[in-house]
Formats: structure tokens, sequence, C-alpha cells
């Protein structure tokens, strides 16, 4: 058998597992590394680097060609319109309407949460601050 090289590393095992599956889809055999270790005992994380994705050694430059375009497939998805009336029914009802583009792909912007612990540190009871503003997925802009 050949050497197996690490490719690529994670902190979960679904994230793992589903590029496993990618590969595995498209004729690549892939092994994760230390899965089990990290699954029991997850504070053991960043001492064992996470979780190794391994491919043989002849197949990490196709590997990694499959992972390159699978990024660039959801970078392209992500800033398209390719959102369908069924998948916009799934939005939060109460999410407000984008004002650039109608979209209610959107969601409140939250504060910066250091000011809540810094007065519970200095106060003893945190101060809650809500925002108004609201980001939108779909033309990424702030309102």
């Amino acid at each position: 058998m050949s050497d197996l090289v690490t490719i690529m590393t994670y902190d979960n095992y679904m994230t793992a597992h589903i590029v496993k599956a990618r590969l595995a889809n498209r004729g690549i055999e892939a092994f994760i590394k230390d899965e089990q270790t990290l699954t029991m005992n997850w504070l053991w994380n960043n001492a064992l680097g996470g979780m190794k994705l391994q491919v043989k050694e002849a197949d990490v430059a196709r590997a990694m060609e499959i992972l390159e375009e699978d990024e660039k497939e959801f970078e392209t998805q992500i800033h398209s319109d390719a959102y369908t009336e069924e998948d916009k029914s799934v939005f939060d009802p109460d999410n407000r309407i984008c004002i650039y583009c109608g979209s209610k792909n959107t969601k409140r912007i939250s504060y910066n949460k250091n000011w809540a612990y810094a007065a519970m540190l200095f106060l003893g009871f945190p101060i809650a601050v809500r925002s108004d503003k609201w980001h939108c997925f779909h033309c990424t802009k702030d309102f």
C-alpha cells in the first residue's frame, strides 16, 4: 500500500465525512485519521492537530483539484441568484426585506459582545445592546 498524505484537517467529523464522500464519489479513496480519538475526547483536538483527511500519494494532485473545484463552485453559488422559491420559503419570515435588492435572505447584525462582558466584569451585570442593522446575504450589503 502506498503512503498516505494529509491534504486537509478538520475540527469535526461531519465536515470531514462530507469531503471524504465527495472524493469517494469521484473515485478517490480517502481516510480520516484520529477521528475516533477526537470524537471521544474533543479536548485533544489542538494537541493532535485535528482530524486529518488523507489520500494515497498517487491521488494527491487529483484530490486537491477536486477540492479546489468544489470551493470555486461553492463561491459562485453564494454570489449568484441561485435561490428558488422553495429556498426562499424557508427564510425566517421575521427577516427584513433588503432595501437594495428585495431579498429576505437577511440577518440582524449583532454587536460585539465584549461590551457586555466588560459590563459584567465591572458592574456585575451585563448590558444588553440590540442592533437595528441588518446584513443581506444576497447582495452582501448592510442596511
